[in-house]
């Protein structure tokens, strides 16, 4: 079972990937690997409408990075669209466990086809 936190922090992530709200989301990333236009233009080039999965618990793969304080996550989230469900987009990202914070810290490290 994941952490709450974990599950909180991607489901804002996908949220604001839905809402095509790019800007927010290389707010909440501070721009690191993957600027708002970089995500936008990966999208708009897989040329499908992202969607929240049906079951979020079931699209995420984490794995906790070994000797890292704080405790630092390595997230692959399958995307889903309205076109085609579950689909070939994946988007992995680095999450850090930050205590005083309601969400994790998040870099994107990548959005690509599978």
């Amino acid at each position: 079972m994941h952490k709450p936190k974990i599950t909180n922090t991607v489901e804002k992530i996908l949220s604001l990937l839905v809402d095509k709200n790019y800007s927010q989301l290389g707010a909440m990333t501070q721009g690191q690997q993957f600027l708002p236009e970089d995500i936008k233009g990966a999208i708009d080039d897989y040329g499908y409408t992202i969607i929240h999965p049906p079951k979020l618990l079931e699209v995420l793969d984490v794995i906790q990075v070994k000797d890292k304080v704080p405790a630092t996550y390595s997230v692959r989230v399958d995307l889903w669209t309205k076109e085609e469900g579950r689909s070939d987009l994946s988007l992995e990202l680095t999450l850090i466990d930050i205590e005083e914070s309601d969400l994790c810290t998040v870099e994107i490290d990548d959005l690509h086809v599978l």
